[in-house]
């Protein structure tokens, strides 16, 4: 895409959107007018003004169906940014699959080649410290990475990513690894890696977009042997490399798979094509004698154990001790024991088969109960092992029970813990029957409060009748959002008023609310017409603009809030329009609350027909799992204390109100209680239901627990989710 055409299209839609917002002025002006004169515009007038005020508002929507294009010129310094951004998580991340070590095992592999289409310059043999000089041999660049569970295969391509990074040229791809068990191979490999990358710090979908698309990304996938169905069969795994070598022949990237589920697929003639092969080595004992004695406090513990693996090869520790997962748990095990002794059962015994397993199954045992007891909590305080082992075997019996299964539209990971989205672990109704309730019981103490206002004023039966009806459609709109199966995080950028994007939309709600304003001033007296329309457009626009993401299908969504709007207003001002301008804007402002409601499920159900609807990036800093509902959180703080303040102002001060203040106040605090997480926080509530629904079987604070267990060597990150540390330790725990 030039970047000069890119930013006069965006001039364009930003001229358009000002002249359909300044048309929208005029008609507006004109009912001002009208309302300043009396009722001297004849029919035809008052026709002319509603239809010029709709003719301008469509014009502000098809004006600005498109987001801004991304400068090419900004390629070379979003390459940059993500280069560094993605080095520092990827050497924490290197350095946690180390157990907070810094060096790692020198571990060799050798090239396996296929029957056919190999990519040329590939070595023999190769080793863990000189990986990015076999891989930038290459060509194409095109590296698979196979060996047995535990052998190291993420590290290495973690490794090789490091290196990548540290050593990057100007025009270099910029190394990107995610975890393939979340691609659903029915949406492409591309639009994929735009939904992971605009995940990250500085990264909008228009650029992500645009860094894949011009190949500035290069794709580390990690885990095809991952991609199990509900059936547990490789039909994901095997749509992936069809996928992978059809329309992305030739492009440089670097896969992983377990040694045994790559062969099986390649037994029936499928492979990565184009590519190199290679295949982890074993660790050597004199490599795993090294390692022990550097990592050991006391290397006079391990004397008997070192002699034992050099002078028995065919003993259980010595087969047994070959890849450097196994090699991290008798090394944690030792270190919390400050002894040995547990071995001493495996000394010069054979490896038989069953003596290996209970070899196994006695280092995964005792790996818990010393990793809990060497990372204490913040404090100096330690779990119970028995609570440690509770959890996670519930969690990992949640992603063996519902990896690779579809529920509520989306394929669920059998991988990928993310907080969040971690509700069906407590069945596929219970959470969202409590999510409604804890929405019911969030806006009841609104309505009581409000009810007791208009019981002072002598505003029953109507129209105060009329007034909580109207407002009820709010917490019906809540409730509805919250049986739905996934709930979308809210945030809010203030950032967003700023740029064009967000101007656009800015002038979008000005057209609707000047549209509301016209037909409300047309219809009932001037001054409730114009300040609903007022109100709609101010609640509709911030939202619209500081808290809705980028690619929303815009035009589906403001054809929704435009609907609402006049339904709303019609609404009101039927109940209300003898109360005045204040009234008008208090119905304004609930009619743009609703409004952007639903017009954010339209605008992103249409936008994901046509494969878009993907979450904004994060806020600065390097993303994590709790940074959806942080952002959440903060955007329901937000709009209830906006809510909050202009309902205790209305309940204070309005003359057609005027309560005590002590009565202000309580109508203020519920109104930001039922705006704030009654009403915006959609996500945040959903998780207070999957606490509330999962009490004894996961920890009250799970935060605080999933980023212990990272800590600990039990979990990992692996972008905005935890993972279990190794597939072993995750079929231990969900046995």
């Amino acid at each position: 895409m030039d970047g000069r055409q890119g930013l006069l299209g965006q001039r364009r839609r930003s001229l358009v959107s000002a002249l359909s917002s300044g048309t929208a002025g005029v008609f507006l002006a004109a009912v001002v007018w009208k309302a300043a004169h009396g009722n001297d515009l004849t029919t035809v007038a008052n026709l002319m003004t509603v239809a010029g005020s709709l003719v301008s508002a469509f014009i502000a929507i098809v004006g600005w169906n498109r987001s801004p294009s991304v400068d090419v010129d900004a390629l070379d310094t979003a390459r940059r940014n993500l280069a560094r951004t993605l080095l520092g998580t990827y050497r924490e991340e290197r350095k946690n699959l180390l157990g907070n070590d810094f060096k790692a095992i020198d571990v060799g592999f050798s090239y396996t080649p296929e029957p056919g289409r190999n990519a040329a310059n590939a070595q023999s043999a190769g080793s863990f410290d000189r990986i990015a000089d076999y891989y930038r041999q290459l060509y194409p660049r095109r590296l698979v990475i196979t060996g047995p569970p535990g052998s190291g295969k993420t590290l290495l391509a973690l490794e090789l990513a490091v290196r990548l990074l540290e050593d990057r040229e100007a025009e270099d791809p910029v190394p990107f690894k995610v975890s393939l068990a979340t691609w659903d191979t029915d949406v492409p490999l591309a639009d994929w890696l735009v939904e992971e990358l605009s995940r990250l710090p500085g990264c909008p979908q228009s650029l992500a977009a645009m860094l894949v698309h011009d190949r500035s990304i290069l794709p580390v996938l990690d885990g095809l042997d991952e991609m199990v169905d509900a059936n547990d069969t490789n039909r994901r795994s095997r749509a992936a490399l069809t996928a992978l070598n059809e329309t992305e022949r030739g492009e440089p990237l670097v896969l992983t798979c377990r040694r045994d589920a790559y062969d099986a697929m390649r037994a029936s003639r499928c492979w990565l094509q184009d590519c190199a092969r290679v295949e982890l080595h074993d660790v050597s004992p004199h490599h795993a004698r090294e390692y022990l004695e550097r990592r050991a406090h006391d290397t006079g513990l391990w004397r008997d154990v070192l002699h034992d693996i050099d002078r028995r090869q065919s003993g259980v520790l010595a087969t047994t001790l070959t890849t450097p997962w196994l090699l991290t748990m008798v090394s944690t095990v030792a270190e919390a024991d400050r002894d040995t002794a547990f071995l001493q059962p495996f000394l010069d015994q054979p490896a038989r088969s069953d003596t290996v397993s209970a070899f196994e199954r006695e280092l995964l045992s005792r790996y818990l109960s010393s990793v809990t007891s060497l990372h204490p909590l913040p404090g100096g305080r330690h779990y119970d092992h028995g609570d440690v082992h509770r959890w996670s075997s519930r969690l990992a019996d949640h992603l063996r029970e519902t990896g690779g299964r579809v529920f509520g539209g989306r394929l669920m990971s059998g991988r990928e813990i993310t907080r969040h989205e971690l509700w069906p672990i407590a069945g596929s109704r219970l959470p969202r029957v409590v999510t409604a309730a804890l929405t019911v019981a969030m806006w009841v103490p609104v309505f009581v409060s409000l009810g007791v206002c208009l019981s002072r004023q002598r505003f029953f039966p109507q129209p105060g009748a009329g007034i909580l009806l109207l407002l009820s459609l709010l917490p019906l709109a809540a409730v509805l959002s919250s049986l739905g199966h996934w709930p979308q995080p809210r945030r809010v950028i203030l950032g967003n008023l700023v740029t064009a994007r967000g101007g656009g939309r800015v002038a979008c709600a000005a057209g609707l609310g000047t549209v509301l304003a016209a037909n409300g001033a047309a219809v009932f007296p001037a001054g409730f017409g114009l300040m609903y329309g007022a109100g709609f457009a101010l609640v509709f626009g911030l939202g619209l603009t500081v808290s809705v993401r980028s690619d929303i299908h815009l035009k589906a969504a403001l054809s929704a809030a435009l609907a609402v709007g006049l339904a709303g207003g019609a609404g009101a001002g039927a109940a209300l329009q003898g109360f005045g301008a204040f009234a008008g804007l208090v119905a304004g402002l609930a009619g743009g609350a609703l409004a952007l409601a639903v017009a954010v499920h339209v605008g992103i159900a249409l936008a994901r027909r046509r494969g878009g609807g993907l979450p904004d990036q994060d806020e600065p800093g390097l993303p994590s799992p709790d940074s959806a509902l942080h952002n959440d959180f903060v955007a329901g703080v937000v709009a209830g204390a906006i809510t909050g303040i202009i309902a205790f102002v209305v309940a204070w001060r309005a003359s057609w109100m005027s309560v005590p203040l002590p009565l202000a106040v309580v109508v203020g605090s519920s109104a930001f209680l039922a705006a704030g997480p009654g009403f915006t926080s959609a996500v945040s509530r959903r998780y207070v239901a999957l606490l509330l629904c999962t009490r004894g079987r996961l920890p009250w604070r799970l935060a605080r627990f999933l980023r212990w267990a990272r800590t600990a060597g039990i979990m990992r990150i692996a972008s905005t989710a935890y993972q279990f540390r190794h597939d072993r330790l995750l079929q231990w725990l969900g046995r």
